[in-house]
Order: C-alpha cells, then structure tokens, then sequence
C-alpha cells in the first residue's frame, strides 16, 4: 500500500520535531545524510540536496508517523527503495514525489531564474524573518543565497504543466513531468509477454497488441514520454524486437525483403498497420547522430529505428494532443455547452447536434457522451472508475486501459491523420507493400525448392542403399 502525506512546518515546529527526533536518535557523525532516498531519476541540480537540517527534518517526519500508526495495522519501512520524504525548503527550491506512474517534481515560479532577483531577495527577507535592518548584509546574502537555491526554468519543455491558483488564476508553479521506472518496466515486461506467448500466431495478431499497449502507454502518459529519454529508448527497442519477432516467422531476416511499408502500412493495403513510436527524431538530446538542418545549423538527434532517408515515418507521439492542453480545451468546451444549454432553455427547445458540433470530439468526459441511448443508466454508474482500477485484484488479464471507459469519457484519441499521414509517408504503401509480400512469396518458393532437393536426395540415398 502507498499513502501520500503533505505537512506544512513553521520555523519552531520544525525545530522542535527534529529535537525531538535527535534525542531519541542522536545522530553525533552527521550519519543521517547515508541512506537517504533521492530521486535519481531527475538530473543532480533538480534532486534534493540533502542538507543537514533538512535530512534531519524528513527522517524526523517519518519518524513521527510511524510511531502514529498501530503496528497491528501497519508498519512503514524507511528502508524501502520506494519510500521518499522531500522537503522544500529555503535550500531546496523543488518538491519532488512519484503518484500514479508519473514521478512529477514541482518547482514554485519565485524560485525561478526568470521569475527575477528582487522577489527573490525579498522572499528570502521575509524567510530569514530579518526585516529591513541590515539590508545590505541582506541583500548579499539573497544574491549568495540566490546563486544556489534558485532553479533555471525550462518551461518550453513539452513534460510540463503550469499550476494556476484557482482563486486568483496566477500561474504560481510549474510541475516537471516523466515516467517513473515502475511503469517503463510494466511497460517492458507487457512486450515481453506477447513475444513469449507469440508461438504461432499470426502476425497481424503480433501487431495489434504491439499497438494496444502502445496505445495505453501513450494516452496515459503523453507528454511526460517525450522527456523521459530511457522510455523512449525502450521504445525503439521493443518496436525492433516485435519486428523481428514476425521477421523470424518468416525464418528471414533479409532487410530487402522487409522494408518499413510491410509493418506500417495499414491493413487494407496489405501491409500489417503497426503504429510506431521507433522512429524518434528529437533535437539535441544525444551526439550520437548528427545531421544538418536546412538553415545550415547542425542539430542532434537520438538513435532511432532506421527508414529510407525520403521515407518519413509518422511518430505517433504527434498525433496525440498533451494532457495540458485536453485540460484547457475541455474548460473551455463544457462553459461553452453550459452558456448553450441555458440559452435553449430559455428559448423552450432542445439542444441540437448541430449547436455542438464544434465541440463534438472534444473535453473530459467528451461531449458526445452526453448522446448515448444509455446515457441515463451511466449517469447511476458511481465510482466505476475505482472499481475498474480495483479489478486487476480480480481478473488476470492486465488491461492497458485501466484508467479510462469509453462510455463514460469518450474516446479520448484519435489517429485517422496518423493514418492519413503513415499511407503518404511509406509512398502510397501497397506498391512497398506488395514488393515484400512478393520477397517473401519468393522466400517461401527457395524454401519448397530446397525441400524438394533434400526429398530427391533422400530418394537417391534410399536407391544406393537398395543397390
């Protein structure tokens, strides 16, 4: 079990629980900073830094909280590689935690470079509780102070969400987003199922639960993949081993014979429709591979599966809008069913298709779940999604859309231009298509040719035997 708590301390409770603490736990080496949780998955300067009163303060917290609880109820293990106290502080300007498969690192918009040096100052005036008196000695220890615990903010990175105080709707905070090891793993060992149960399947079988978890992982997630890069490697690497997994059942694995229209291409023009997030392309993020831009500038790129240097596959990561902006645009689209709404009520009549068809395939929950024959019986259906989440105690089968139901919230993506773009992208698809079937048609032809030459020889083996 996971329980998540937040404590807010002033200056003298925080003394006092970490007095408390020592005098039952003297610690006279300093020996509390060894075997302090970090997140590691976060780069140094974002990680807590493991002051000595703030290591002190979050062993102090634990410590309170699991003398709190009966043990004939639980116990809490400081121990456990999952169990983490981060402390935001005057030296620790981020708040970092890991819930529902995200691990999300919150840093406040004050502390900020961009945010500018004197809201810092003052800040950390009114934080030392030293006033006005002394105010140069002050303000040279804010820009000292300033130096260390202020954090470059990187908000043009796509994993991030802008916290807005609802009362006053300041944006006060921005939260880091990436996908915690937990679920990569989960990630992981769901592919490596399929490969392993994959025996004599068929491949279009193979690749549509290459998309199905595909899909899961992306709707989930969505804009913390893009800065979680040991996913996206993960990523090229499964979509290669699920490649070569259909590869192998063809018992070749002659590139000729498989070119990126066979997997890709959708299924009505005979190829197997798989969707791909392998074939990254992201700017500056690994010196690996290099290339040169169109404007002259040399830009970087990540290691992905290979293609034909015109053949751009579509990533599918583009085609999925991120969680920030499904947030806004739905705010934005129930206000504006509510406004319409009250206006036909006004004018005695119904609400029409027409009136929302603007905003049809859009919000959380979608609009057009309001026109379901079943709506009325849904609208009874209570905490179906807990228990949803609780049915992976009941029923074996893992499924990757836990989190959702279609008719409750709508279908929350849509790929037809992924599709629209892929068929252009692989060149129309079937001629590619119909080359690698005929490779493999071939492949097959060589195999029966061999296999009548051993029958002969067997044959010739058997007429010397008998002569």
């Amino acid at each position: 079990d996971k329980i998540w708590i937040l404590f807010k301390f002033n200056n003298d409770e925080s003394k006092d629980l970490i007095q408390k603490f020592l005098t039952e736990n003297p610690d006279p080496n300093n020996e509390n900073v060894v075997g302090y949780n970090n997140k590691a998955c976060w780069p140094r300067d974002c990680r807590m830094r493991k002051m000595k009163h703030d290591v002190n303060l979050g062993r102090a917290t634990f410590w309170e909280i699991q003398n709190r609880i009966p043990r004939s109820l639980t116990s809490l293990d400081w121990d456990h590689y999952n169990t983490f106290v981060s402390v935001y502080s005057k030296d620790n300007p981020n708040l970092l935690f890991s819930i529902a498969g995200f691990e999300v690192r919150i840093l406040p918009k004050i502390r900020q470079l961009s945010y500018g040096i004197n809201m810092y100052t003052s800040y950390i005036n009114d934080y030392s509780g030293k006033g006005n008196s002394g105010a140069n000695a002050s303000n040279t220890e804010a820009s000292n102070a300033y130096e260390k615990n202020v954090v470059i903010s990187s908000g043009t990175k796509e994993g991030t969400w802008k916290l807005q105080n609802e009362v006053t709707k300041e944006i006060t905070a921005e939260a880091y987003l990436k996908v915690s090891e937990k679920s990569m793993k989960r990630f992981e060992n769901k592919i490596r199922q399929i490969l392993m149960s994959s025996g004599s399947t068929t491949f279009t079988k193979i690749a549509n639960k290459w998309n199905t978890s595909l899909i899961g992982l992306m709707t989930y997630f969505r804009e913390a993949v893009l800065d979680t890069e040991e996913l996206l490697d993960l990523l090229v690497k499964c979509e290669n081993k699920i490649q070569t997994r259909i590869k192998i059942g063809l018992n070749s694995k002659m590139p000729s014979r498989f070119p990126p229209v066979v997997f890709y291409t959708p299924k009505e023009l005979g190829g197997l429709g798989m969707l791909s997030m392998g074939h990254i392309l992201i700017p500056e993020s690994d010196l690996r591979y290099m290339k040169q831009t169109d404007n002259g500038r040399i830009t970087h790129f990540r290691a992905g599966l290979s293609h034909e240097e015109d053949q751009l596959i579509p990533n599918l990561y583009r085609y999925i809008s991120t969680w920030e902006s499904e947030f806004l645009e739905s705010q934005r689209v129930w206000c504006e069913y509510a406004l319409k709404r009250s206006e036909c009520h006004n004018q005695n009549k119904k609400i029409t298709l027409e009136d929302l068809e603007d905003s049809w395939d859009k919000g959380i929950p979608r609009i057009n779940t309001l026109f379901q024959k079943d709506r009325h019986t849904l609208a009874y259906d209570k905490g179906w999604r807990i228990r949803q989440l609780f049915k992976q105690y009941q029923i074996i089968k893992s499924n990757p859309f836990w989190w959702t139901n279609q008719r409750h919230d709508g279908k929350l993506w849509n790929l037809s231009n992924y599709r629209t773009d892929m068929i252009q992208g692989v060149d129309g698809g079937g001629q590619g298509a119909d080359a690698g079937r005929q490779g493999v048609d071939g492949g097959g032809q060589g195999a029966d040719a061999g296999r009548q030459g051993v029958d002969g020889g067997g044959q010739g083996a058997d007429a010397g035997r008998q002569g």
